[in-house]
């Protein structure tokens, strides 16, 4: 039997060597379903792929309490009459701490301080299994991730990491699993408006008796007054990639088969000051597998200190030419001029070769010097009055309509 509440009967079939007995230790698994995101993330228990910050520490501690996590029904007659718990509350202190690197990697350590057990120590099959009591150490964890795709304030960003629990709870207790887990995982989350999401795959490998997991989990926030209040919930899973034993004690073991854990947590958090976070969490077992506590409680302070957020690179400004104009407003880009209000003139050079005050690209007549006038088709050319293109400096009839070739008089009609 696979459940959280553990029949007489099964246990009684599961002990190795069934005899009246009262064990002095019970235990031997890491009864402890949350394993907390690393400092710094969004979540409480679904790790982010978030890598922002160069050697920015971020740490917390995490108050984590459970409720019936371990529970035996004994049996009248094949008939349920009563719950004992094995181990009734369970209380940690998760004391974790990041360091972001190169905007990148990030790096973690988290170890769990059991502060609070108990339980009933209840008689099953002529056997006690004694409920563990007193504060004992778990197992320590090392974790490193780092981001492949998308940045701090993108609405997709994937990471890949590993996670190693040490195993440092004492042997035969049920703050750890007598040996080491190894975690491969792969995350996944963003954000988009004012909402931030993760998600995370993580199988769970053994080296003790413990069958190895399949850990997975979502979660999804809300972000308010401008991301200093985060409001959503949580879910957390774990499914035994195989079915096999978990051990109680000495020569005390149950059978355990793929049933899955599962737990849903409703969190808030919000920035007290400056880099200051402080939070909970609460939320019920949604599955009977061993370690789904009825519920669960979370107290959390933090601290994650600000990152800034990436600098807007402004355009490059050039100024081909020199002229203290840059080449987008620049209409001559290439050539030394002066700022003009004229369309199309702005940063343009004025050449002027006839020297008469009108530059080239308004003369009509660039060679010959004139002056501005009232006619665009003359403006920048020499005088004439008469209109024959014959400029009044040369022309014999200055005020009679001409032709060049009579040096701007009109032909004498022949026989006049």
């Amino acid at each position: 039997m696979s459940s959280r509440v553990l029949g007489a009967a099964a246990l009684g079939l599961s002990l190795l060597a069934p005899r009246p007995s009262h064990a002095q230790t019970s235990g031997g698994i890491a009864l402890n379903q949350l394993d907390p995101a690393p400092a710094g993330d969004t979540f409480f228990s679904v790790p982010s792929p978030q890598t922002n910050g160069h050697l920015v520490p971020r740490g917390l501690v995490l108050f984590d309490y459970a409720h019936n996590p371990l529970v035996a029904a004994l049996a009248d007659g094949g008939t349920e009459t009563s719950q004992r718990a094995i181990v009734g509350a369970q209380a940690f202190l998760h004391i974790g701490a990041s360091l972001a690197l190169w905007n990148r990697l990030l790096v973690s350590a988290s170890f769990p301080l059991a502060v609070l057990q108990q339980g009933e120590s209840p008689i099953l099959g002529n056997t006690v299994f004694p409920s563990p009591t007193g504060v004992q150490a778990g197992d320590l964890r090392l974790g490193a991730r780092i981001r492949l795709f998308g940045e701090t304030e993108d609405a997709f960003q994937m990471a890949a990491g590993a996670t190693l629990h040490a195993p440092t709870g004492p042997a035969g207790a049920f703050v750890g699993d007598n040996g080491v887990r190894l975690s491969p995982e792969l995350l996944l989350g963003g954000r988009f408006w004012h909402v931030a999401w993760s998600a995370a795959v993580r199988p769970v490998f053994r080296t003790s008796d413990n069958p190895s997991t399949l850990s997975y989990g979502a979660g999804i926030a809300f972000l308010l007054l401008d991301d200093h209040l985060r409001i959503g919930p949580e879910l957390s899973a774990s499914t035994p990639l195989q079915e096999g034993l978990v051990r109680l004690g000495e020569n005390r073991t149950i059978p355990r088969s793929l049933a899955t854990n599962a737990e849903l947590l409703l969190g808030i958090r919000g920035n007290a000051i400056g880099g200051l976070w402080v939070g909970a969490a609460v939320g019920p077992g949604l599955s009977e597998a061993i370690g789904t506590p009825t519920f669960r409680a979370l107290g959390l302070v933090a601290w994650s200190p600000e990152t800034p957020k990436p600098k807007s690179v402004a355009p490059k400004v050039t100024d081909t030419d020199g002229d203290g104009l840059i080449d987008t407003a620049d209409a001559c880009p290439h050539a030394f001029g002066e700022k003009s209000d004229v369309p199309g003139r702005n940063g343009c050079p004025k050449v002027d070769r006839d020297e008469d005050g009108v530059v080239d690209l308004d003369d009509v007549c660039p060679e010959e010097p004139g002056a501005a006038s009232g006619d665009p088709k003359r403006f920048g050319c020499p005088p004439d009055r008469d209109g024959d293109n014959v400029p009044d400096a040369i022309d014999v009839c200055p005020d009679t309509k001409g032709e060049a070739e009579k040096n701007g008089c009109p032909t004498t009609p022949q026989g006049g």
